[in-house]
């Protein structure tokens, strides 16, 4: 039996490798080949990193040795050997640097993404708001009109759509179910209806809404259901 443990879990610095590693102990994810292929990996992958840690803060010879034949047909000496260590220890720096520099990067970069685009949905609702909103009197005509649709159709069925040139009341918010636009941006009011004529009739004060009763409720008729 192999005295060496294939996975050491530390709590106070728990990985998220660690959880996944444990995950494969849960008894519904149990599998003995999945555990002993995990196992020689997990024996291995931890030995390579202490040693590469190790070499990093303390290069051995052999380390050394390996750089000087990769890097030039010269003669190991001693001397040359120190140099090397030093090297590699420097070289580490910089690539453990470098390393956590792109990281940090990376992060901020997806922090500017992410806030960018939390910015943007604030900003589109912000001008939803804006968009739809209603002046007072813009408020009153719709008031109005509810009350005549109410006749046939719940009042909280009706709701309205404001643009820049008009606002729509419609039925079940939705755009494709208005049943008139009022057109009081101007010094001229008009109303027009959803019933295939491109017309709009002119009124004098909000009083007059009363008096389209009838052709309100006449197109909001096919909507009542």
């Amino acid at each position: 039996m192999d005295l060496t443990p294939f996975m050491v879990i530390n709590l106070a610095s728990f990985k998220e490798r660690d959880r996944a590693c444990l995950e494969r102990f849960a008894r519904d994810k149990l599998n003995i080949d999945n555990i002993l292929g995990m196992a020689s990996h997990e024996k291995y992958t931890r030995a390579i990193r202490e040693v590469l840690t190790s070499e990093m803060s303390e290069p051995s010879e052999d380390f050394a040795k390996f750089f000087i034949s990769k890097l030039g047909n010269r003669r190991a000496t001693q001397g040359l050997i120190e140099q090397f260590k030093e090297y590699i220890r420097n070289s580490m720096q910089e690539m453990i640097f470098d390393i956590a520099k792109d990281q940090i990067n990376s992060i901020q970069d997806k922090l500017k993404i992410q806030n960018q685009e939390a910015k943007t949905q604030q900003d589109e609702v912000k001008e939803e708001q804006q968009s739809n909103s209603i002046n007072s009197e813009e408020q009153k005509a719709f008031y109005i009109v509810r009350a005549i649709l109410a006749e046939i159709i719940e009042g909280d069925r009706i709701s309205y759509s404001n643009t820049t040139q008009y606002f729509s009341v419609l039925c079940d918010d939705k755009w494709q179910k208005w049943v008139c636009r009022l057109f009081l941006k101007g010094r001229t009011k008009y109303i027009a209806y959803n019933d295939g004529i491109d017309e709009k009739i002119k009124f004098e004060k909000l009083q007059d809404l009363y008096s389209f009763r009838g052709k309100l409720l006449e197109v909001a008729e096919k909507f009542k259901d």
